[in-house]
């Protein structure tokens, strides 16, 4: 298996993803996934950003519903 695959496994979109959101690069990210004391550290990390991008859409979609709602009650005015 490889890093992208257990990113995607993980919830990410891909490891490309988890380098953009953590700061890290690719070459970082493959080693501590190739890394035995690090593949821990890895999942971790890729736990973490799914869970971050996951809590971002939710919100994203909380404003949408909101907005959806003053809209329809400024109608109803």
């Amino acid at each position: 298996m490889y890093a992208n695959d257990k990113a995607k496994e993980l919830g990410c979109t891909n490891i490309g993803q988890v380098a953009e959101q953590t700061g890290q690069s690719l070459q970082t990210l493959n080693n501590w996934f190739n890394n035995p004391l690090k593949k821990d550290l890895f999942d971790i990390v890729c736990i973490g950003v799914a869970a971050k991008v996951e809590q971002e859409d939710i919100q994203n979609q909380i404003d949408q519903l909101d907005k959806q709602k003053k809209q329809l009650l400024a109608q109803i005015k």
